[in-house]
């Protein structure tokens, strides 16, 4: 695939995030959904491999300070990795 292809797909995909933000704020009366934070291994995140919610914080605890963000849709294994290294 190429470069520009998978930039538009991770534009898009920013998008809906954006998107379905803004329905469950709706949703919610204007206010901001509430942030969920789960916390596993990398092992066990990738054997499980669930679909995180909007928002929810998947954090990584044997990577410090990486986690992954949920958009509904994607997978774990599927969702990129944020974060940085302890410096």
């Amino acid at each position: 695939m190429e470069e520009n292809n998978i930039k538009e797909i991770l534009y898009r995909l920013d998008m809906i995030e954006d998107v379905q933000r803004l329905i469950l704020q709706k949703l919610n009366n204007g206010k901001t959904p509430i942030t969920i934070h789960r916390r596993d291994t990398m092992a066990n995140w990738e054997t499980v491999n669930p679909i995180p919610r909007i928002d929810e914080v998947c954090e990584i605890t044997d990577m410090p300070y990486y986690y992954k963000k949920g958009n509904g849709i994607t997978h774990f294994n599927d969702l990129p990795t944020r974060g940085k290294p302890n410096e």
